[in-house]
């Protein structure tokens, strides 16, 4: 897991090289970076019972809220949503026999959707109000 995470970051590290700051827009584009990196390198997709199966929803969820509402705190809230959404659809997964989580896990939530929905984001739901507050999110959007 730590491998496919140091993916996502460099990935995301490579996308906005250069970069002294971001706008919100931009950060919001940062899970779906992560998760492209993590599949790639994983070789793993949506509904392999992976990861994915969270970080995918809560990417596509942020992007989408943030460019539908411009409140990036409300579209925090949405993306995790749909990451735990993401998560719990896992039960119903069977995962292949070779994949990565073999068939010791069907009919279970995939463990590192779990993870991802249990620890980091809910860690992250408290820490965001702290970071929000000291970030600002211009309005405008090029």
């Amino acid at each position: 897991m730590g491998t496919l995470i140091s993916s996502g970051m460099m990935a995301a590290a490579k996308q906005f090289a250069g970069h002294t700051s971001l706008q919100a827009y931009e950060v919001a584009e940062i899970p779906q970076i992560f998760a492209d990196a993590i599949s790639l390198r994983g070789k793993a997709k949506l509904g392999d019972k992976t990861v994915l199966d969270a970080l995918i929803p809560y990417a596509v969820k942020l992007k989408q809220h943030y460019s539908d509402t411009n409140d990036f705190r409300q579209s925090l809230d949405a993306a995790a949503e749909s990451a735990w959404l993401g998560m719990e659809r896992t039960k119903a997964l069977s995962p292949a026999p070779d994949g990565p989580n073999g068939l010791r896990n069907a009919m279970r939530i995939a463990p590192t959707a779990e993870r991802c929905c249990l620890r980091s984001l809910p860690r992250n739901l408290r820490a965001k109000q702290t970071m929000i507050s000291r970030v600002s999110f211009p309005a405008d959007r090029p």
